[in-house]
C-alpha cells in the first residue's frame, strides 16, 4: 500500500489539542444518536406505527442508499473552513430523529410510513454529507502512527455510554409498554435525543479545526479519476463492495426476526446489546494497549472471518436456543464492530494522498451505500415470498432469515478468499 505522511505539522500543536480531547465525545453523542434511531429501538417503533418487515428493512437501510451523497462531500470541502456549514446541517440530522419519535402523537394512519420514511431520509442524508469531511478534519489532529490507538481508545468512550442506553432503554420500553404508555416512552426518547442533539452543537462549536489540505484537481470527478487509478484504493474498494451486497442480503431482516420470529422481548435484547458492546469495548481495549503491533490488515482480516462466523451461527437459532444463540451471536459482533473501527479509516488514508482523503472516504461511503440498498431492494421481493410461502430444505422448515444466511456467508467467504489474495500481494509490493 501506499502509506501516506502525517496529516499535518500542526497535528502536533497544542492548539489543537482541544479537538483531539473532543473527539471522542462527538462520536459519543453521535452513536447515541444512532443506537436510539436505528437496530431494535427503531424497528420497535416501526412496529408500533403499524409499518410492514419489508418496509422497516426499506427504511432502516436508507442510509445506504442516500450514501450517494457523500460524493458532493470532496466539493465541499474545499470551502474552508467546515464549521460554518457543518452545524446547522447537523442540528437539522438531530432534529429528524428528534421528529420519528414524535410520530405516535400524529394521526397519519395511513401515511405513518412515509413521514418515517422521509424522516429518516432527512437525516440520514445531512449525516452522509458532512461525516467524511467531519473525519478527515478531526483525524488531521491526530498523527498517522496514532490513528489506530486513537481510535480504538475514541471508540471506547462511546461504549462506555452505549451499554447503558441498550441495557435501560429495552427494560424502559417495556415496562411502559405493560403499563400502556408506549407512546409516552417513545416521547422521553425525543426529550433525550434533544439533549444529546444540544450536547453535539456545543461541542461542534467548541473545537478547533485544523488546517487540510485541498486537492488540486479542477473538480470532484478529477478527484475520483485519480482514486480509481490508485490499484490499491480500487482493490479495497471493490471488496468493500463485496461485503456490503452482503450486508444487504441479511442484515436489515434479522431486527424484526428476533421480535417476531424468536419473540425476544426489548428488555432481553437491551441485556444481550449490552454484552455485544462489553465485548466491543474489550476489543478496543485490546487494541489500544497493542495498536502499535496490530496492522489494519490484519484486523481487517479478522473483521471478515468473524462475519462469516456471524452468518453462519444465524442459522442455529431457534425460540428454544434462542437466547444463547444471540449472545453468541453478539460474541461475534463485538469483533467485528471493534476490528473494524480500527481498520477502515486508517486502510483507505493508506492508500491515497492526504489532500485526497475526504473524496476516498466519500467514494467508498457512496458506493457500497448504493451497493447495500439495492441489494436490499432485490432481496426484499423474495424475502416477502418466502415468509408468505415459507421455506422447506430436506424436510426442515427454514425461516426466510435463515436462507438469506447462508447466501450471505457464500458472499463473505469469496471476499475472505479475494482480501487474502490482495494481501499477499501487497506483501510482496512491500
Amino acid at each position: 500500500m501506499k502509506g501516506s505522511k502525517t496529516a499535518t505539522e500542526t497535528s502536533k500543536n497544542d492548539t489543537y489539542a482541544i479537538t483531539r480531547k473532543l473527539y471522542p465525545y462527538e462520536s459519543m453523542v453521535e452513536y447515541l444518536c444512532t443506537l436510539l434511531t436505528s437496530s431494535t429501538f427503531f424497528a420497535k417503533l416501526s412496529i408500533s406505527l403499524g409499518v410492514s418487515d419489508a418496509m422497516t428493512a426499506l427504511i432502516s437501510t436508507l442510509s445506504s442508499f442516500v450514501c450517494v451523497f457523500q460524493l458532493i462531500s470532496g466539493r465541499i470541502a474545499r470551502f474552508t473552513p467546515v464549521k460554518p456549514w457543518l452545524i446547522p446541517v447537523t442540528l437539522v440530522t438531530r432534529l429528524s430523529m428528534v421528529a420519528m419519535f414524535l410520530l405516535p402523537f400524529v394521526k397519519i394512519k395511513n401515511l405513518t410510513d412515509v413521514f418515517l420514511l422521509v424522516l429518516m431520509l432527512v437525516a440520514q442524508t445531512t449525516l452522509t454529507i458532512v461525516s467524511p469531511i467531519k473525519q478527515n478534519v478531526f483525524l488531521s489532529a491526530v498523527e498517522e502512527k496514532e490513528r489506530v490507538r486513537y481510535l480504538a481508545g475514541h471508540r471506547v468512550v462511546s461504549l462506555v455510554f452505549g451499554a447503558p442506553i441498550v441495557l435501560f432503554g429495552g427494560f424502559f420500553i417495556d415496562t411502559m409498554e405493560k403499563k400502556d404508555l408506549l407512546k409516552e416512552a417513545y416521547l422521553c426518547i425525543a426529550i433525550l435525543l434533544t439533549f444529546f442533539c444540544i450536547l453535539h452543537i456545543l461541542i461542534l462549536c467548541l473545537s478547533k479545526e485544523p488546517p487540510t489540505k485541498v486537492s488540486e484537481h479542477k473538480n470532484i470527478f478529477a478527484d475520483f479519476g485519480a482514486l480509481i487509478r490508485n490499484k490499491d484504493y480500487r482493490s479495497f474498494l471493490c471488496i468493500l463492495l463485496l461485503h456490503h451486497v452482503a450486508m444487504g442480503i441479511l442484515a436489515p431482516f434479522l431486527d424484526t426476526y428476533v421480535i417476531r420470529e424468536m419473540g425476544f422481548s426489548i428488555s432481553a435484547l437491551g441485556i444481550i446489546s449490552a454484552i455485544s458492546i462489553m465485548c466491543f469495548f474489550l476489543g478496543l481495549v485490546f487494541a489500544r494497549r497493542f495498536g502499535h503491533r496490530l496492522h489494519p490488515t490484519l484486523a481487517r482480516t479478522v473483521y471478515f472471518i468473524a462475519y462469516i462466523m456471524y452468518d453462519i451461527i444465524w442459522l442455529t437459532m431457534t425460540r428454544e436456543n434462542g437466547v444463547v444463540v444471540y449472545i453468541i451471536i453478539c460474541l461475534a459482533s463485538g469483533i467485528i464492530n471493534s476490528m473494524h473501527t480500527i481498520s477502515y479509516v486508517p486502510l483507505i488514508f493508506q492508500t491515497v494522498k492526504e489532500e485526497e482523503r475526504t473524496s476516498a472516504l466519500a467514494l467508498a461511503g457512496a458506493t457500497t451505500g448504493l451497493v447495500t440498498f439495492f441489494s436490499v431492494l432485490c432481496v426484499s421481493p423474495l424475502f416477502d415470498m418466502m415468509q408468505r410461502s415459507g421455506v422447506v430444505l430436506f424436510g426442515v422448515s427454514l425461516y426466510a432469515q435463515q436462507v438469506l444466511a447462508v447466501v450471505s456467508a457464500l458472499v463473505r467467504l469469496v471476499i475472505l478468499i479475494l482480501w487474502l489474495s490482495i494481501c499477499k500481494k501487497m506483501k510482496k509490493a512491500d
